[in-house]
């Protein structure tokens, strides 16, 4: 087996260097390679046949994608949860097959009984969202369970925020603030690039809800504008959404008596109004109106808080809003 797996791995070198060539003696060897690997993978090998399932799927072409179906099926049938995975994601995302939801949902349940986080995670969106079958909070929250046990960064966000807004359990936020900070924590252990950024976005938006619960004091969680403020420490320069969010903390903190949070309130909002998005941007144009017509943090002034009160209707953004709204349309 370890001497298959070296050439398997030679056998990828060989084809990545030779992708270029224009040889038709290389493409000849190449193509036997192949349908030697084919004849092995025919006959049951399991391993040989999410290889090719593999090398045909990052070709990432109308039949890579519907040879890949073939060879992930013939493994999936024999029961390996890997392949299940990926060939439910084949069924969901039209890669190969037409879009087949309820499909899709048939392999996620076998490789997510055989343990398999990933297709955990995508059962229980399934689930959430009646996708491909009848929507179920209840069963959603399991599979997120299952898979947030093997740390599992999309499950852990799911399931801290169904633990926030009490979906398919009581609401608990010392349970979401736990779920928030084990992903805030984690550490990053893959090459791929794909993956390093799905786990930087997932790191992001748990750290927004940790900060939006420690500075705002959400659901009577015990406040701690100091511990907000170092969440997002780092963020406030790139990130708009941040800017509204830690100026809504100072503007709350300033309702509160503290000196010099409004006047930090004004001050991120100003910032996050320059935003290219126009959500955030109509957010923090709605929020700075109330600055400067209660005179909170700049000098009184209605014509300018009419002004920025225009703008952030011309953006979709008026009191029917929350920030919460906000928060929520990035996850």
């Amino acid at each position: 087996m370890k001497l298959l797996s070296v050439w398997l791995l030679s056998l990828s070198c060989f084809i990545m260097v030779a992708a270029n060539a224009q040889q038709t003696d290389v493409e000849k060897r190449i193509a036997k390679s192949l349908k030697n690997i084919e004849k092995r993978a025919e006959k049951g090998d399991m391993k040989l046949q999410n290889w090719l399932a593999d090398y045909y799927y990052s070709k990432e072409t109308k039949q890579g994608y519907e040879k890949a179906v073939y060879w992930w099926t013939k493994a999936a049938e024999q029961g390996n949860a890997e392949a299940q995975y990926y060939l439910g994601r084949s069924f969901a995302y039209a890669q190969g097959v037409p879009e087949d939801y309820a499909t899709a949902v048939c392999w996620w349940k076998l490789a997510a009984q055989q343990g398999h986080a990933e297709a955990q995670s995508e059962l229980a969106d399934c689930f959430y969202m009646g996708k491909g079958v009848l929507k179920d909070i209840n069963t959603a929250v399991h599979w997120w369970q299952e898979a947030a046990a093997q740390g599992d960064m999309i499950a852990l966000f799911s399931l801290g925020n169904s633990y926030e807004k009490g979906e398919g359990q009581d609401k608990d936020m010392n349970q979401a603030v736990l779920c928030y900070e084990k992903i805030a924590n984690a550490s990053v252990h893959t090459d791929d690039p794909l993956e390093q950024s799905l786990d930087g976005l997932y790191k992001y938006l748990a750290n927004l809800r940790l900060a939006s619960i420690y500075g705002l004091g959400k659901d009577g969680f015990k406040k701690d504008v100091p511990k907000a403020c170092r969440i997002l420490e780092g963020m406030i320069d790139k990130y708009a959404n941040a800017q509204v969010l830690l100026g809504e903390i100072y503007y709350q903190d300033g309702t509160n008596g503290t000196l010099g949070s409004y006047e930090k309130a004004v001050k991120y909002f100003t910032m996050a109004r320059e935003d290219d998005s126009e959500e955030t941007s109509g957010a923090a144009a709605f929020f700075l109106s109330k600055c400067y017509r209660f005179g909170r943090g700049v000098p009184q002034d209605v014509a300018k808080a009419d002004e920025l009160q225009r703008a952030a209707l011309e953006k979709g953004w008026d009191e029917a809003k929350s920030l919460e709204e906000l928060l929520e349309s990035l996850d």
